[in-house]
Parts: C-alpha cells; structure tokens; sequence
C-alpha cells in the first residue's frame, strides 16, 4: 500500500511532537529515588495532609454508610488530599494522594490512593498470565509495584464488613512494600465512621 507524502509528512510530524511531549512531562517530574537505595518511608498521620478531612468527608457521603479508614499513611513529603466519587457499576470512593493542590487525582502526578468499594478482591496477573497477587497472613492480598502498559504501584486488598478496601502507593522500597501498606492497614480505624 502507497501512503502519500503528505500523509508520511504528517505521520512524522504527529511522532516527533510526541516524543517531544513525553520527554517534557519526564523532565518535569520529580525525580525517583532508586528503589533498592531507598529508606523505608515514614508513616504519617493522615489527618496532616492538606484536604483529607474534607476529602473523607466526601467519601463517606459517597459511599452512604460509615466506612473505617487508615489513620496513618507512608509519606512524609507534603501532599493534597483529594476525593474522587463512584466508578463503574459498584459503589467506589477513592482519596488521591497527590503532590500538588491542582493534581485532583491525576494519575500523572498522584503517589497514592486509598479507596472503599462493594466491589470483590481480584487476584492480579502480569502480561505472560502470571499470578502477581498473593495471600498475606492476615488474609490481604497484596501485589507488588509492576509495569504493563502503564506503571502500577503496589497495592493492598482488604475486606472488611462487606467493603473491600484499597491501599495502592508507588515508589516503596520492594522488598519493604508488603510490610509498609500492611502498616497502613493496621493504622485503620477500629470501627466505622
């Protein structure tokens, strides 16, 4: 098949501002300590952050009921709380962790997430099919930071009176990531609110 010049033109045109723009969203990001240098990160009390209790808030008038919810968090730069509403079919309430006031829980620019929802725990696979979910000793399921086609953080899985709650955090050191959310976990409040 025969593609015009122009069209060719064009193609090229569309392929360089691309790579142009990647390279400028890369340069503006704040740069990654290397994971296996990196020092366990604090846990902090979700409270400090800036919009949590109105972010939380939200939640539970989202959700409609009282949910518990995890008194401490592991990061210690400042971050902007900010709650997102339903997705999909279920019931779903979401606090972003971000590092800007004016991120609202992009994923560009989010570190973390907290999240509550009716929906059931699915063990995760990797592109080859692999099972990368696996059972913790309390019963969570926990899958570490992976890459597909996007980066995924890590992330913990609960349930807890027919809700299922979520902890995801990027940039944990991996051999430490189970143990910090299951901090977070632990940090969750004895009843609902």
């Amino acid at each position: 098949m025969r593609v015009s010049p122009a069209v060719r033109a064009a193609a090229t045109r569309h392929a360089q501002i691309l790579a142009v723009g990647s390279m400028l969203c890369l340069a503006l990001l704040p740069p990654s300590p290397t994971p296996s240098l990196a020092a366990t990160p604090p846990l902090v009390a979700a409270r400090t952050i800036q919009g949590f209790d109105t972010a939380l808030a939200s939640v539970r008038q989202l959700m409609g009921a009282p949910v518990a919810w995890p008194r401490k968090l592991p990061d210690s730069r400042p971050l902007f709380a900010y709650a997102a509403g339903p997705g999909g079919g279920s019931r779903r309430a979401t606090i972003s962790f971000d590092r800007t006031a004016d991120c609202h829980g992009a994923h560009y620019c989010s570190v973390g997430a907290v999240s509550v929802s009716t929906d059931p725990i699915e063990a995760l696979r990797n592109r080859n099919g692999e099972l990368i979910t696996r059972r913790l000793a309390d019963g969570a399921s926990f899958t570490p930071e992976h890459v597909m086609a996007d980066n995924f953080p890590a992330e913990l899985r609960w349930t807890r009176a027919d809700l299922t709650y979520t902890v995801s955090w990027s940039g944990l050191p991996p051999g430490k990531a189970a143990a910090v959310l299951a901090a977070v976990k632990r940090s969750t409040s004895a009843r609902a609110h």
